[in-house]
């Protein structure tokens, strides 16, 4: 707003500090200024919300948000749930962020739907869960999303039917932790990983996931490598080295509990050589 006027409301007590309103705002006769935190809603003598204005820096707009959401615009929910996640010109309130992009998300909002989608698939509530996952299986088909909001939303899928007590899908597990981890999605391949361990034919893929994942600092994955190596699973040699190698940063990254493990690892290469003699010495 480029010309604006002190305004001190009607019917209420002046504010604490001054609010402003563009020069060309006509409050007609008869409406009403409502303070909402720090916003003035003007309202005509029907009640219908025609304008209003922000007291501080920053929340012109919220009233024209708010004004959407009481609505049901699916734009505004979307608009006004971020602004209570951040405390942009509102208090903030997640659980109010969360009732608002549940509603934009049952108006076909696909930004909605993956903010509501990911945090109601995680919910304690079976029922909440079905909601967030349809939510989200929505949402990944929208082009707006971004590409770390899409492959986020494809791990939780995956994640979602990996581990649905009711009814695990393993085959809907795999679809999605495959998209996800091909999208560079860290926990996704450690969890396909796991999914593809069930599966002899996949120990290539197994071992290559857990590589993946363990080179962008997956702690549950250098664990698991350390525990190949060290036994010679999944088609792979053994291999103390590597297997010290990988608990060692394991435990550097805060992983606790593999202090004897690297001790008895450590303990074992110091003997190998005493039980590996050379062939020739041993026909002598």
């Amino acid at each position: 707003m480029t010309q604006t006027t002190p305004v001190v409301g009607v019917g209420i007590a002046a504010p604490q500090k001054p609010c402003f309103a563009d020069k060309s705002m006509v409050i007609p006769k008869g409406a009403t200024l409502i303070l909402r935190g720090d916003l003035f809603i003007i309202q005509n003598s029907s009640g219908e919300v025609i304008g209003g204005f922000g007291c501080n820096k920053g929340t012109s707009n919220v009233w024209a948000d708010k004004t959407g959401a009481e609505k049901h615009d699916p734009n505004s929910l979307y608009a006004l749930a971020n602004r209570h996640l951040k405390g942009d010109g509102v208090a903030v309130n997640p659980e109010e962020a969360l009732k608002l992009f549940t509603e934009a998300a049952n108006l076909g909002h696909h930004g909605a739907e993956y903010e509501a989608g990911s945090r109601l698939i995680s919910s304690k509530t079976p029922r909440e869960q079905i909601v967030g996952r349809d939510f989200l299986t929505s949402a990944i088909t929208s082009e707006n999303l971004s590409p770390e909001q899409k492959k986020e939303a494809q791990y939780q899928l995956g994640h979602y039917y990996m581990h649905d007590g009711k009814k695990p899908d393993d085959l809907a597990a795999e679809n999605f932790l495959k998209q996800a981890s091909d999208a560079g999605h860290t926990q996704a391949k450690f969890e396909l990983a796991n999914l593809y361990g069930k599966k002899p034919e996949k120990d290539a893929e197994v071992v290559k996931l857990y590589n993946e994942a363990a080179k962008a600092g997956h702690t549950g994955a250098e664990v698991a490598l350390g525990d190949i190596y060290r036994d010679g699973g999944l088609g792979q040699n053994k291999d103390l080295k590597k297997a010290l190698e990988y608990y060692e940063s394991a435990q550097k990254h805060g992983v606790p509990n593999l202090k004897k493990i690297i001790g008895d690892i450590k303990k074992e290469m110091t003997m190998q050589p005493e039980r590996q003699l050379p062939a020739s010495i041993d026909a002598a």
